[in-house]
């Protein structure tokens, strides 16, 4: 490099082996900026003459569009032969220089105008692909704009400047090889790249605030208003204002990814408090509104008051899904599981540290899954002796086995379906329990569901009612006192009750009618937590007055016109060694003449004596009644039963009367 007189003389040289100064700029503490801070370059020189030179400025130019060269400032560096020094230049990044998330604010002309994103060598975000903003990985950024220095000017003795460009590949390429690393992982200090990458990656500014939920689970209850409470606190040194919050909501339903179940559109909205509103299709409790139009996001930002540094707010988010609206069985319900995801987004200006506002934007996620809030267990069966009249149901055969005695050979394969004879009474056990974990209901009222059902074919009608107490209300089966019936998660309940079913026509399968059961959410109130409005601070599932009812179908059953009436007469208590009369009445209900077979068994304790008799055949007459008289003698106390006893219909090969199935007993009292 020769220069003549008081002319300054440059020359330009790429940044290779043929240069007499080579560099390279990176930046030991910084993977990502943020636009208008100050980064920390470290500038690595090295002079490849046989010589010593004496540097007195070095300016380097950044891929800042438009932008001054960045001056070492006054100074005098000497590098020996073949040495290296390293010089630390602080690097203004431009205000105007911006991208959220990788989407370009103000772009600049050039490769600035499209957004840069770091080579992961084909690893996804888990892998570690991403920039690491700190915290709680909320912050996390992809993408930016690419910055690199791309060339470096020397002011080398009094009249010669040397400018080193960029080399190494193609000058407009705005990624170095190690590109691949620091920005997939951070911090590390991989071989060749100790001093820290070569490239920054610049972004706009970067939301301080902490969002968290508190209080409450991820467990919702269907027909109860879910609220998530959230608290949001301004960072160190964060002055918020204009702060925003928007809302928007996603369903996710099981039956999306199982086609065996069948799909029910109850979906969930964000809903609010409010005298009138937007008509929906959803049913929503008194006093609740959704939110827009459809339900699944606000219109416009909901307002939260202005944060100066290390203050905080709380807001709420609503959510509804309704119970099913037809009677469902136990765990049906909760087939088609929905979950619901929340998402949150706050938009603010924000001031770090004294400094100009500047407008960020804040993002919270959360989700919820729904459930049936009570679950009813019922069982079923007949009250009384329950005679089967010789119903002609599969699971009422009688074949005759060995020694001649009747045996059940019941239904094929196993059906397992139940049968009652037209105008029998069978008794119906519910038990009752909370279904959501950590949730408490309050059980209010069960009743029969309408009153009589009632289902008509063309052959006759089938009813089922249910048999009343005294003293209660019409289709009452419980209700409770002041304050209702707090059950707990897993707690349960038991109610019983009696129908009756009768049928003029064919055999009919039905249910036994339904039971409605009408409660309430108990709700959880947080301590020292206070959202404001009606709602306090309560969180989950809100107190409401009264949810909406929820419907149970009762036990089905095949219900049939049997073609036989029996009734029996006996005490239901005697004295020890007393006679007592059982009579048996049979009737004929056809049109054709009918023989029974009557087969009692005798007692293998010897502790009763029984007249009457014991085996043999009766003949009656169409719509002829007959009657079975015995006579007997107990003859220790307590508890005891009459002998079994078989009565078969022949016609028909079925038992209007059936062994241990249909045992009679009475108390017998000591003299």
């Amino acid at each position: 490099v020769a220069t003549t007189g008081d002319e300054m003389k440059e020359r330009e040289f790429m940044n290779d082996w043929k240069s007499p100064i080579t560099w390279v700029m990176t930046f030991p503490k910084n993977v990502y900026a943020i636009a208008g801070d100050e980064v920390e370059g470290c500038l690595t020189v090295t002079n490849r003459l046989p010589i010593d030179i004496s540097i007195s400025e070095i300016q380097a130019d950044f891929t800042f569009e438009g932008d001054k060269p960045i001056s070492s400032g006054p100074g005098t560096i000497s590098i020996p032969p073949r040495g290296t020094v390293r010089v630390a230049l602080g690097v203004p990044v431009p205000g105007n220089l911006a991208s959220r998330r990788g989407s370009v604010l103000n772009p600049l002309g050039g490769r600035q105008d499209v957004i840069e994103r770091p080579h992961t060598g084909g690893l996804t975000r888990a892998g570690g692909g991403r920039f690491d903003g700190g915290g709680d990985g909320e912050d996390d950024v992809m993408g930016g704009i690419v910055v690199r220095c791309k060339s470096c000017t020397f002011a080398v003795g009094p009249s010669c400047r040397v400018r080193v460009n960029r080399g190494g590949g193609r000058v407009n390429d705005s990624r170095e090889p190690e590109d691949y690393l620091p920005h997939a992982w951070t911090p590390m200090e991989p071989p060749g790249i100790k001093r820290g990458p070569k490239v920054l990656r610049v972004h706009g500014p970067l939301a301080k605030i902490l969002v968290e939920r508190v209080g409450g689970g991820n467990l919702a209850t269907d027909g109860a208003v879910y609220r998530a409470v959230i608290k949001v606190k301004a960072g160190d040194g964060e002055v918020c204002k204009d702060v925003g919050m928007e809302v928007t909501c996603v369903n996710t339903f099981r039956s999306s990814e199982d086609n065996s179940i069948k799909k029910e559109a109850r979906r969930a909205v964000i809903v609010e408090r409010a005298d009138a509103g937007p008509e929906s299709e959803e049913e929503l409790p008194n006093g609740w509104v959704q939110v827009g139009n459809d339900g699944a996001g606000t219109e416009k930002a909901v307002p939260v008051k202005d944060l100066e540094p290390g203050d905080y707010a709380y807001v709420a988010v609503h959510l509804y899904r309704p119970p099913p609206s037809h009677p469902t069985v136990l765990g049906e319900a909760n087939a088609d599981k929905c979950r619901t995801e929340y998402s949150l987004v706050f938009n603010y200006k924000q001031s770090l540290n004294g400094s100009g506002f500047k407008a960020v934007r804040k993002r919270f996620q959360g989700e919820v899954e729904w459930g049936e809030p009570l679950g009813v267990q019922l069982e079923a069966r007949a009250r009384g002796a329950g005679f089967m009249k010789g119903a002609v149901w599969p699971g009422n055969r009688a074949v005759e086995g060995e020694r001649g005695r009747w045996e059940s050979k019941g239904a094929e394969g196993g059906s397992g379906e139940s049968c009652v004879v037209s105008g029998g009474q069978v008794a119906i056990r519910a038990n009752i329990r909370s279904m959501v974990e950590g949730e408490e209901a309050v059980l209010e009222e069960v009743k029969f569901g309408g009153g009589r059902s009632t289902k008509t074919s063309d052959d006759g009608t089938c009813e089922v009612d249910l048999v009343e107490c005294k003293g209660r209300e019409r289709g009452s089966i419980y209700r409770a006192e002041e304050g209702g019936e707090i059950l707990e998660g897993g707690a349960v309940m038991g109610v019983s009750y009696v129908v009756e079913a009768k049928n003029t026509g064919k055999p009919v399968k039905t249910n036994l009618g339904t039971i409605r059961v009408k409660w309430r959410p108990k709700g959880t109130r947080m301590e020292g937590i206070d959202v404001g409005g009606a709602d306090g601070g309560w969180c989950g599932s809100l107190p409401n007055a009264v949810g909406p009812e929820l419907k149970f179908r009762n036990p089905a059953v095949i219900i049939e016109s049997a073609p036989f009436d029996v009734s029996v007469a006996m005490p239901d208590k005697c004295q020890l060694g007393s006679p007592v009369d059982v009579v048996f009445k049979v009737v004929n209900r056809t049109p054709l003449q009918q023989r029974l077979s009557v087969q009692m068994e005798e007692s293998e304790d010897n502790t009763i004596l029984v007249d009457g008799v014991k085996e043999g055949k009766i003949d009656l007459n169409p719509r002829e009644e007959a009657f079975l008289r015995y006579n007997a003698v107990f003859l220790s106390p307590g508890k005891c039963r009459m002998p079994a006893m078989n009565l078969v219909s022949l016609r028909h090969g079925t038992f209007l009367v059936e062994g241990e199935k249909n045992i009679l007993s009475l108390f017998v009292f000591p003299v």
